[in-house]
């Protein structure tokens, strides 16, 4: 029963995530495909450079990771079997899935790095429930 509720959040905080990535800006603003980034570390490194501003690319820094660290950790919580190899496959699986929808609904832009930064984001929430579970046996 305890594991139903979790697939359940699972599902919800799943949608909550399409939610603010795929379409967290309002109607009528869309993107094109000619502003994708598909270089590695091309949009984090000027980030941590600090263009366009330090405020926008800490927002989008930290914004791409914390988002999915509840993911990361529901994730192992439901799938326990689950070892750090298959949680960052589905991190990439998921940032992929992201940017894809962003093309797909015209809101928002490809980038390589978001996928990486998500990816990111679900390990750390593999490594805090692991954390965790250690520190509570």
């Amino acid at each position: 029963m305890k594991n139903r509720y979790l697939y359940i959040v699972l599902i919800l905080y799943s949608l909550l995530i399409i939610r603010l990535i795929v379409f967290k800006y309002p109607p009528g603003v869309t993107f094109s495909l000619s502003n994708a980034n598909l270089i590695p570390l091309k949009t984090i490194l000027s980030y941590i450079s600090g263009e366009p501003t330090r405020e926008i690319a800490m927002r989008n820094l930290l914004g791409n990771i914390a988002v999915l660290i509840p993911f990361g950790f529901i994730l192992v919580s439901t799938q326990k079997r689950l070892k750090w190899k298959g949680v960052l496959l589905v991190g990439l699986i998921t940032g992929i899935i992201l940017e894809l929808l962003q093309i797909l609904f015209g809101s928002g832009i490809f980038d390589i790095d978001d996928i990486i930064l998500n990816s990111l984001g679900v390990i750390i929430g593999y490594l805090l429930f692991t954390f965790l579970k250690y520190i509570l046996k």
